[in-house]
């Protein structure tokens, strides 16, 4: 139950943050139950940087009965010859940083900072492999200028934040309407003391072609 403390670590999940180097100290996932030749009680797709920002995001699979253990984790490599059970590609080349992933009606949806841009972004795609090739919505666009005060918020039409970060999937959002948590916090001038927030944004995502 997610909402009950005191979760105890699985024995033999625990990694160095160097493990994979480093491109596995930031992940975030999904179990998806639909069986398949391979795994008859399904797959959880595991999407993966480093926590630092300075790699592009990967994806995995496993089992669910082994995903603790990440030596089983099957890498996914895109192009010609590529496929599961490969040493992971990047799905795209932009460095990512805060990521959330998550199947909604059925499809594959991740937010994330997006560390080349400064923007937090979000893509839907049909299924783990083709986010690399999804349509992107922006849901924050970065600016350098914070206001004045630092911590006014702009009027609700207006999606730019200075510093933004994070851009979590809420509960029970839809394709039609993503619900996303978005950090903020002015953390390059002490003086401002401009405090740390969350900002939740509303968001209609553009979805891939129907397949």
């Amino acid at each position: 139950e997610p909402m009950h403390g005191n979760w105890q670590t699985v024995p033999g999940s625990v990694r160095q943050a160097s493990y994979q180097g480093g491109g596995q100290s930031q992940i975030s996932g999904f179990y998806d139950p639909i069986p398949t030749a391979e795994s008859p009680r399904g797959w959880v797709y595991i999407v993966a940087d480093d926590f630092d920002r300075t790699h592009p995001v990967v994806l995995y699979r496993s089992t669910p009965e082994n995903f603790t253990d990440r030596s089983t984790w099957q890498g996914w490599a895109a192009g010609p010859g590529g496929g599961w059970k490969k040493s992971p590609t990047p799905l795209w080349g932009d460095q990512i940083g805060e990521m959330s992933f998550k199947q909604i009606d059925g499809k594959a949806v991740l937010s994330y900072f997006n560390a080349s841009t400064g923007n937090m972004e979000v893509r839907v795609a049909n299924d783990p492999t083709s986010l690399g090739t999804a349509p992107v919505t922006t849901v924050v666009q970065h600016v350098d200028d914070w206001p004045e005060p630092a911590d006014s918020l702009p009027p609700p039409w207006d999606n730019r934040l200075a510093q933004p970060y994070g851009g979590y999937i809420s509960p029970g959002s839809t394709l039609d309407e993503l619900r996303i948590f978005v950090s903020q916090w002015d953390n390059s001038d002490p003086r401002a003391r401009a405090p740390y927030r969350v900002i939740q944004f509303a968001v209609n995502p553009f979805k891939p072609d129907i397949s």
